[in-house]
């Protein structure tokens, strides 16, 4: 009889050794699943104990909780959150000195929005109310981190001798009036301090036929050594008077024709003339008198347009600077 089912064979060592390792690693595996699951529980029970449960907060918000996350991970006197804490600070100090600048445009915008002109007149307005040109009080910083404004340690506070607000107007005054008008009242201004040294009585002393012949005694002594005093006073006035033609020549300029200059080479050496001296000084004064008003006029157009449009032809100004009105 045959025998048809099937004879078992024995197993092999092969066999066994590697149902073996397929049960050592599903128990590793197994070990390993669970360590990842405990992993994730303390991490997750740690994210749960910080701020926000450890998500990532945008802005300026974020950053601080962020340093709070380094502080409690590390601790306090850790390294890694004392960088952190040095970084987070100088963000902060650059984020706020931004907005102090910004804040800072924003409140000059009103200055940098408008002409030069404009600028100018406005910052002028500031300084002579003790402001600095931007506007800032005296006290405060003219910007963030500075030290407090002080006018008083730059200059003088009486606006007649601030030297800031004179910069001012001297600029404000060559943009406004021509070269020509300001030259003329320098020469102007020389006149005058010229008048205010010269006596008309001393230069129209030796005035009339009388006055020459006292006039060529008083030389006669003079040259002896005993000059008069009234020669002495005489000849200090004749050197202004000198000076005096020379500076009106400048202050007419080429405008002035030969019979001009000779005339005002008379009118500034009356002693020379055949009248008395009464008449000599009336002469004398009325040429101070025609020529200071004439210097108003260059005074006047530094001042306003009316000088240009005929509105202030007066002559009788109340700051008038020879007393001859």
């Amino acid at each position: 009889m045959a025998i048809t089912a099937p004879i078992p064979l024995p197993e092999s060592g092969m066999d066994s050794f590697m149902q073996g390792e397929q049960g050592s690693q599903s128990i590793l595996n197994a070990m390993m699943q669970r360590k990842l699951m405990d992993a994730q529980a303390q991490r997750a029970q740690a994210m749960a104990q910080l701020p926000f449960g450890g998500a990532n907060v945008p802005g300026p918000a974020g950053q601080i909780v962020g340093l709070e996350m380094v502080k409690r991970f590390y601790g306090e006197n850790s390294p890694q959150y004392a960088a952190a804490k040095q970084a987070f600070d100088a963000s902060m100090r650059s984020t706020g000195a931004r907005a102090d600048y910004e804040n800072a445009l924003t409140k000059s915008m009103g200055i940098r929005y408008t002409t030069p002109q404009g600028r100018q007149i406005i910052e002028q307005s500031n300084v002579s109310q003790g402001y600095s040109p931007a506007g800032t009080p005296v006290g405060q910083p003219v910007s963030p981190g500075q030290a407090p404004y002080n006018p008083n340690a730059i200059n003088n506070p009486d606006n007649a001798n601030n030297p800031i607000l004179n910069a001012y107007k001297m600029h404000q005054m060559k943009q406004n009036v021509p070269a020509q008008v300001l030259n003329r009242n320098l020469f102007a201004s020389n006149i005058e301090k010229t008048f205010n040294n010269l006596n008309p009585d001393d230069l129209t002393s030796y005035a009339g036929l009388k006055g020459v012949t006292d006039r060529a005694k008083d030389a006669a002594l003079a040259a002896s050594g005993n000059a008069p005093t009234r020669y002495v006073k005489y000849q200090q006035a004749l050197t202004a008077s000198n000076l005096l033609a020379k500076q009106v020549r400048q202050f007419y300029g080429t405008s002035i024709t030969p019979e001009m200059d000779n005339q005002l080479n008379s009118l500034t050496n009356p002693a020379t003339w055949v009248n008395n001296p009464q008449i000599a000084k009336a002469k004398f004064n009325k040429f101070k008198s025609i020529l200071g008003q004439e210097m108003q006029t260059y005074r006047q157009a530094t001042q306003g347009t009316g000088i240009y449009t005929g509105q202030n032809n007066n002559p009788a100004q109340s700051n008038d600077p020879l007393g001859i009105r």
